[in-house]
């Protein structure tokens, strides 16, 4: 015979365990530790905190613009592209004249290597009614245009290459024009010069592109474990304020449209941890909820009367929460879950009103009360097979029979010793609060 009895989970989820799985709540593996309910609930609760999340993240400003910042980014690339082919173009015809009109600009970097594709054809001298005033016009007029036109290569790059034409411009007004193979290498400056600056712009903006992406896959991480974690009552207070300090964080990184060399990767960390730390309480307050259903239905169906039931959510900082059954044929039996979902039976002796806990068991007691811890020893058997084919599988680990002089004994309160002690703490309430008001006038 056991008054006292301690059932431990067979599986239980561990932070360790939920990231052996992976994947988080939609983990595929999380559901071999789960009893059904759990999982679907669990399924529920995650689908929830991401519709929450996309719905915050709408309204996120600092994200907003930085989105704004990248599709701008790349519609100047595209113009920037579209000029480049054009800038081919244009040299081409400043050099080649009408000859040009038989090369394909459509992938000029692809098929020029090193080389523009005109260069190599300009070799036989210029064209007939080339002129070099007319090829600087055609090359001033283009490198205005980009200037006017894209923020995709640098204003100084074009402004150095203007005025050097602007240099040999003055010399044609001179009468020493630049002869052709000056124009021609000048052509070949401006391409290289322009395709140069565009390779830095372009690995610019694919670092910032690269950049929004990790910082859009860090937020929405982030705006999803603050959804997650509204949703929790026992969530511990220290991964609240991490939530609130790394959306600070995060806010900077956004504004400020880049991060620090290592910056990003720490925020990253920190929420990887917190992470877990948010999703392990999830499948802890989950699995509480479910398993205090199970256990306390059970009892229930067993003919044992709830007197006191078990909260519905843990409590934030609890270690145990407690529930009390009366047995049926007489004496209670207090049922606790503790932080590590383990299960605590221990039987009562009940006494009525008015009667002394520290009064000795007579013999009638005793006989009553052994009679009834052996039907218990019976019962949690019969509890421990239902939750588990409901998907709570416990193990008993703990077995302790009772000491006739260490029996814990309970005294029935009447319904008016409630109503009194319910007073006794409002009178004390009211007298603290009268003393601290006058302390405070004090």
């Amino acid at each position: 015979m056991s008054s006292t009895v301690v059932a431990t989970p067979v599986s239980v989820i561990t932070p360790q365990a939920l990231m052996a799985v992976g994947g988080g709540l939609a983990a595929t593996g999380l559901a071999a530790f789960l009893a059904v309910s759990v999982s679907k609930a669990l399924e529920e609760c995650a689908r929830a905190a991401k519709a929450e999340a996309e719905k915050r993240k709408r309204d996120v400003e600092a994200w907003n613009r930085l989105r704004e910042k990248v599709m701008a980014s790349r519609t100047d690339e595209a113009n920037a592209e579209a000029m480049v082919v054009s800038m081919e173009r244009q040299l081409a015809a400043v050099t080649l004249g009408s000859a040009s009109a038989v090369l394909d600009f459509r992938d000029t970097e692809k098929s020029r290597g090193d080389r523009p594709a005109w260069l190599d054809l300009s070799v036989n001298g210029p064209p007939p009614g080339w002129g070099a005033k007319e090829a600087l016009a055609e090359i001033m007029s283009f490198l205005n245009h980009l200037k006017t036109e894209t923020s995709s290569v640098p204003e100084a790059v074009v402004q150095t290459l203007l005025d050097q034409a602007e240099t040999m411009k003055k010399r044609a007004e001179q009468q020493v024009p630049p002869d052709y193979d000056e124009i021609r290498s000048f052509s070949l400056a401006v391409d290289e010069s322009i395709r140069e600056a565009r390779k830095e712009t372009t690995r610019r903006r694919e670092a910032f592109e690269i950049f929004a992406a990790n910082v859009e896959q860090v937020l929405d991480e982030l705006l999803y474990l603050e959804a997650l974690a509204e949703q929790l009552s026992a969530l511990e207070d220290r991964h609240r304020t991490e939530i609130r300090s790394l959306k600070t964080s995060l806010t900077t990184l956004l504004e400020a449209g880049e991060a620090k060399p290592g910056s990003l990767e720490l925020v990253q960390e920190r929420i990887k941890a917190l992470r877990l730390a948010v999703e392990t309480a999830t499948v802890m307050e989950h699995q509480y909820a479910g398993l205090a259903e199970s256990m306390q239905r059970n009892l229930r169906e067993m003919g044992y009367a709830c007197e006191t039931p078990l909260p519905h959510l843990p409590s934030a900082g609890a270690t145990q929460h407690v529930a009390v059954f009366s047995i049926p044929g007489g004496e209670q039996l207090r049922v606790g879950i503790d932080r590590h979902l383990r299960l605590n039976f221990e039987v009562e002796h009940v006494r009525g009103p008015g009667e002394s806990p520290d009064t000795p068991l007579s013999a009638s007691e005793q006989a009553l009360f052994m009679r009834q811890e052996t039907r218990w020893c019976a019962d949690v058997h019969e509890l421990l097979r239902r939750m588990a084919a409901e998907g709570f599988p416990f193990e008993i680990s703990l077995e302790k029979n009772a000491v006739v002089d260490r029996i814990r004994v309970a005294v029935v309160e009447t319904a008016q010793e409630l109503l009194d002690a319910n007073e006794e703490v409002k009178d004390k309430t009211e007298t603290h609060r009268h003393l601290r008001m006058n302390t405070d006038r004090e």
